[in-house]
């Protein structure tokens, strides 16, 4: 029994865009960034700010400048302001 191949990161960040975007959920995809461990989509839902760090599957290795920019936002006191 052959095992199906895990999708790429790029066809589950299209399934996960096209979820929030029928929902009206304001997000975008982060394409290029000059700040390396960006998250891959940031969004908005009720009010919160969420990122999706999309990987192929549960044993992906995360980078460590990702891990450092994850705490980075998990410990940040998030908020807006209109300049």
């Amino acid at each position: 029994m052959t095992r199906k191949a895990a999708p790429l990161e790029k066809d589950i960040q299209a399934k996960i865009l096209e979820y929030l975007t029928k929902r009206g959920v304001f997000h975008f995809k982060a394409i290029v960034s000059s700040k390396l461990g960006i998250p891959d989509i940031i969004t908005c839902i009720n009010g919160r700010f969420v990122c999706f760090e999309v990987k192929r599957s549960e044993n992906a290795r995360i980078h460590p400048m990702q891990h450092h920019i994850h705490e980075q936002i998990t410990e940040a006191e998030i908020g807006r302001a209109h300049v």
